[in-house]
C-alpha cells in the first residue's frame, strides 16, 4: 500500500514539491496542510491505499468519507492529540489500544513529513521557485514520507472510525431503548384498538329484536316507511343526535400539543406522524367535551390511548408505559442539559392526570373543574409530544448526534415533558393544592369578566401582561385564601406560616404571639371582609387608600407586606406558580 506507481515528469515533481513547501510555510505542521498533501500525492502519482473497509461503516460515515481518497482533518487531530478517553453523555468511553498505537504511528509519519519540508524550506524564508525546488535526494525522501503517511492513514482511519461507531452505538442506547418501547407500546395500542373496533362491528351486525307490534309484521322492504303518529320514521337502530358545541382552542397557550419534528424527517420530505384513524372507533366518548374534541383535535385519540394505558391496573400496556417512563428518565438525565435532568419520573403523575382526563363532566362543570381537566391534558400532551418524537426518529437513529444534548429537537421535547411532569407532581398529585390553584384561577377569571374596580381594567392588565398585574396577583391569592380556607393552600405552599390563617382567630393570635403577621392579617380581614369596596381597594393597592376607612387601610398595608413576603421567600417558586396561575385563568 502507498507505493509509487510510475515516475512523473521532472517539471510536475518540481511544481508539486514547490506547492507543498509553500503550503507548509503558510500552515506549518497543522491539519490544514492535508489538502496540499493530497494534491502532492495526486501529482506525484502515489498509489492510494485500498479503502474498501469503508463499506463496513455505518451509512452516515459512508456518506461522510465516500470511497475517494480524502483526508478528514478531524482524524489527524485525534491522532495528534493521542487522547485515550472520550466523554459522551456523561459517561467515559475508551479508545482501543490498537487504535492508539496506529494513531501514534500516523502522527510520527506526519511530523516526519513536516520535518523534511522544514529542512527544505524553513518557515519565514521566501517561497521556493520552480528552478530552486527540492534537490533530487530530498524529493525522494518527501515522496517516501508521503507514501508512508498514506499507508498509515488508512490503518488509523479504519481503527478509529470503528471505535467511534462502537462508542456512538453505546451513546445512543438510552434513546434507542426509549424508541423501541414506544414502538412496542404503539403497536399494542393499535392492536387493542383494532380488536375493540372488530367487536363493535360484530355487535352492530347482530340481529335487532323489535317489539311485536303492527310495524314489525310489515314486509322488510316497507318497515322503514312506516310512520308513527308524530310523523317521524322508526328505524331498526336508534339514531343518536349529533352534539354541536363550540370547542375552545385555548390549549395552544401551553404550546405542547405538537412536538417539533426532527430535522431528518423535514429534510427527507417524509410525512409527519399521524395516529391511525381506525383507532377512533375504539375510543368511546368519555365525556361530552371529549367526544366533541375528537372531531376537532387530531391528537385526541392518541391522548385517549395514553390515558387508558396509564389507568390500566393490569396488562401489558401499563407495563410498557411504566418501562417507557423509566427509560425516559434515564434519557433525560444524560441528554437534558438545559433543564434539570431529573430521572425520578413517577407513574402516579401520569395516572392522576389520566383519571382526570377520562373523568366525565357534569352538565354544568364549574370553572375550577375545567381548569383541573386542562392541567391534566397538559401533562398528558407533554408526554405524548415525547412519544411522537420517538416515533418520528425511529428510522433515523444514525443521524442523531451521539452527544444527545446536541440534538435541539430532543432537548425541546425533554424540557417540555419535564416541566409538564413537575406541574402534575406539584399540583395534580396534591388534591388540596390543586383545588386551591383551580379555585383561585376561577375567581380571578370572574374578576376579569366583570368590572371589579372603576380605575382598574383587570382584563386589560392580563392581556398586556403589565408589571402592575404581578403586584396584584399575590394580593388576590392571599385575599381568596382569607375568604375561603380551601383556597389557602396555594399561598401556604409558598409561605408556610400562612397556614395559621386557617385556624381560628384566637389560636392564630396565640401562635403568633400578638406580633404583626398572619394573626393580625386575619383580624384585619375579619373587620373588613363584608365591605363592598374591599375587592376594588385590593386591586388598587395600599397607595390609593384615600377616602377608605382605617380598618381597610390597615388591612391593605398588612396585605401588601405579606404579599411581598410571598414573592420574595422563594422567587423562582413564586414565578412558576404565577405563570401556571395565569395560564389556568384561560380555561376558567
Amino acid at each position: 500500500m502507498g507505493s509509487g506507481a510510475s515516475t512523473p515528469p521532472a517539471a510536475t515533481c518540481s511544481l508539486a514539491f514547490q506547492q507543498l513547501m509553500a503550503q507548509y510555510q503558510l500552515h506549518g505542521p497543522d491539519p490544514q496542510l492535508l489538502p496540499a498533501v493530497r494534491s502532492a500525492m495526486r501529482a506525484l502519482h502515489v498509489r492510494p491505499a485500498d479503502r474498501s473497509y469503508r463499506r463496513e461503516f455505518t451509512e452516515n460515515y459512508v456518506r461522510l468519507l465516500g470511497q475517494e481518497v480524502n483526508y478528514r482533518p478531524e482524524i489527524l487531530t485525534a491522532a495528534l492529540q493521542h487522547d485515550p478517553d472520550l466523554w459522551v453523555n456523561g459517561h467515559l468511553h475508551h479508545i482501543s489500544p490498537w487504535t492508539l498505537q496506529m494513531g501514534e504511528m500516523l502522527s510520527r509519519c506526519f511530523l516526519q513529513l513536516c520535518q523534511l519540508l522544514a529542512q527544505a524550506a524553513p518557515r519565514g524564508t521566501p517561497p521556493p521557485t520552480a528552478r530552486a525546488a527540492l534537490d533530487l535526494p530530498a524529493a525522494a525522501q518527501v515522496l517516501r514520507a508521503i507514501s508512508l503517511f498514506e499507508s498509515h492513514w488508512v490503518l488509523y482511519e479504519e481503527a478509529y472510525i470503528k471505535d467511534l461507531i462502537r462508542i456512538e452505538t453505546l451513546a445512543r442506547r438510552p434513546l434507542e431503548r426509549a424508541v423501541a418501547l414506544e414502538l412496542q407500546l404503539s403497536k399494542l395500542e393499535r392492536r387493542e384498538n383494532w380488536e375493540t373496533q372488530k367487536e363493535t362491528r360484530q355487535r352492530l351486525k347482530a340481529p335487532v329484536v323489535l317489539p311485536l307490534d303492527s310495524a314489525s309484521l310489515q314486509p322488510p322492504n316497507r318497515r322503514a316507511a312506516v310512520s308513527t303518529e308524530s310523523g317521524s320514521v322508526q328505524l331498526s337502530l336508534p339514531r343518536h343526535p349529533r352534539v354541536v358545541r363550540n370547542v375552545s382552542s385555548d390549549l395552544s397557550v401551553f404550546d405542547l400539543s405538537e412536538c417539533p419534528r426532527s430535522r431528518q424527517q423535514t429534510l427527507s420530505g417524509e410525512a409527519p406522524l399521524v395516529m391511525p384513524a381506525a383507532a377512533s372507533a375504539s375510543a368511546p366518548p368519555v365525556s361530552t367535551d371529549s367526544a366533541v374534541e375528537a372531531s376537532a383535535a387530531p391528537s385526541t385519540v392518541a391522548l385517549y390511548d395514553l390515558a387508558v394505558s396509564a389507568t390500566s391496573k393490569h396488562g401489558m400496556r401499563r407495563a410498557f408505559l411504566h418501562d417507557l417512563l423509566v427509560r425516559v428518565g434515564e434519557l433525560n438525565a444524560c441528554a437534558n442539559a438545559r433543564g434539570k435532568g431529573r430521572s425520578d419520573f413517577s407513574m402516579e403523575v401520569l395516572e392522576v392526570a389520566a383519571k382526570l382526563y377520562l373523568s366525565q363532566d357534569g352538565r354544568e362543570a364549574s370553572s375550577a373543574e375545567r381548569v383541573k381537566k386542562a392541567l391534566a391534558r397538559m401533562v398528558l400532551e407533554g408526554f405524548l409530544a415525547l412519544r411522537h418524537f420517538f416515533a418520528d426518529i425511529s428510522s433515523q437513529m444514525l443521524w442523531i448526534d451521539p452527544q444527545l444534548s446536541h440534538n435541539e429537537d430532543l432537548q425541546q421535547v425533554l424540557i417540555a415533558w419535564e416541566e409538564a411532569w413537575e406541574l402534575g407532581s406539584t399540583f395534580l398529585a396534591a388534591p388540596q393544592l390543586c383545588h386551591a390553584l383551580c379555585g383561585v384561577a376561577a375567581q380571578m377569571a370572574a374578576i376579569a369578566a366583570g368590572p371589579a374596580a372603576p380605575s382598574i381594567d383587570f382584563a386589560q392588565l392580563l392581556e398586556d401582561q403589565s408589571p402592575e398585574l404581578f403586584m396584584i396577583l399575590p394580593r388576590l391569592v392571599l385575599l381568596w385564601g382569607l375568604r375561603d380556607a380551601t383556597l389557602l393552600p396555594l399561598a401556604a405552599s409558598l409561605l408556610p406560616e400562612l397556614q395559621a390563617l386557617g385556624e381560628k382567630s384566637g389560636e392564630a393570635e396565640a401562635a403568633d404571639g400578638g406580633r404583626t403577621g398572619p394573626a393580625q392579617l386575619l383580624a384585619f380581614h375579619a373587620a373588613v371582609q363584608t365591605a363592598p369596596e374591599l375587592l376594588a381597594a385590593v386591586l388598587r393597592g395600599p397607595n390609593s387608600v384615600e377616602g377608605q376607612s382605617e380598618d381597610i387601610e390597615a388591612f391593605l398595608r398588612a396585605l401588601e407586606a405579606t404579599s411581598l413576603q410571598l414573592q420574595r421567600r422563594e422567587p423562582q417558586k413564586w414565578n412558576r406558580c404565577s405563570s401556571v396561575l395565569l395560564r389556568c385563568m384561560a380555561f376558567a
